[in-house]
């Protein structure tokens, strides 16, 4: 390893992809505990409503992101590591944070699923399209180290059920706990090494950073206003899905050419950060409005009652 910092010394791209099997799946796993088969079977009921979703979380949020830019000047490094971010997949926790948020894990599990599958014929076409980068993945490799992850959570949280049932019903907090460790491994793992970079680059330790959480954010919002219409908590699963994506698969396909661009990958480090850290003001966001409208309900309860 040398002093430039950069993924591609610190780990070589195969690495990365080896270690990211039994990683994915760990992560994968507390959302597949949350969500039951019946659950899953009932985002199909309506095809309509996923199709619309789906496509919205695969093409709307990537071509969503060229029109931002296109009207939206930003530095070069901090333009393409939004290029690269937002064609990837939903993040592989999505369904546990949609758990631990009281949304629709179902949903969110089903756009992550479904889009993992589908990265790595779309994801090298969606970055060259977009002007970012040409990303050099062998899609049946990627592909079945994908598959592993989502067969290996699944298979692992059927055999807890079947096994220790009633502790996977009665611990919830431990079912989505250990998605939280893990993209806690994933930030540890994306700032190792970066020190020489944030030295270099101090102006871009508060641009990228900030950015990061604007880009987040803002397709939280757009992606819960498109699908208003759905309910409160589905509206707010899609959001999660439209701002939260999988930094670390195209971080890893991209490495070998993030190495001549610090800037770039100081992003993409950076966008790791609001994945984990913006689930809690939006619960507490969430008791919040739960409160007020339990208030709402007994006063007007005791309205009625008062004055029948």
């Amino acid at each position: 390893m040398d002093g430039s910092g950069h993924v591609a010394d610190r780990v070589h791209p195969v690495e990365l992809r080896r270690r990211s099997v039994p990683l994915g799946a760990w992560r994968r796993l507390g959302a597949f505990l949350k969500v039951g088969a019946v659950d899953l079977r009932s985002q199909f009921v309506r095809p309509a409503r996923l199709e619309a979703v789906l496509g919205w979380a695969g093409v709307g949020v990537p071509l969503a992101t060229i029109a931002v830019l296109g009207v939206l000047p930003l530095p070069g490094g901090i333009e393409a590591g939004m290029l690269l971010c937002m064609p990837a997949p939903p993040v592989g926790s999505a369904a546990s944070m949609a758990a631990m948020l009281g949304l629709n894990p179902a949903l969110a599990l089903t756009c992550t699923v479904v889009h993992s599958l589908l990265s790595p014929l779309l994801l090298p076409p969606a970055a060259a399209a977009l002007g970012a980068v040409e990303l050099h993945i062998d899609a049946a490799l990627l592909t079945l180290r994908l598959g592993l992850v989502v067969m290996g959570a699944a298979a692992l949280s059927a055999a807890l059920r079947r096994c220790a049932n009633d502790f996977v019903r009665h611990s919830a907090h431990a079912m989505t706990g250990d998605s939280v460790l893990g993209l806690l491994v994933v930030a540890i793992g994306a700032m190792r090494g970066m020190q020489p970079q944030v030295l270099l680059h101090g102006r871009d330790v508060v641009s990228a950073p900030a950015a990061a959480f604007a880009l987040n954010l803002g397709f939280q919002a757009v992606g819960a206003m498109l699908f208003a219409r759905l309910g409160v908590t589905d509206t707010l699963t899609v959001g999660l899905v439209s701002g939260n994506r999988n930094v670390t698969l195209v971080w890893a396909a991209a490495a070998p050419w993030l190495a001549h661009a610090p800037d770039v990958e100081l992003f993409l480090a950076a966008s790791v950060f609001p994945i984990f850290m913006l689930p809690l003001p939006m619960s507490r966001l969430l008791a919040w409005r739960d409160t007020r409208l339990a208030r709402k309900c007994a006063t007007d309860s005791v309205a009625a009652t008062v004055h029948p």
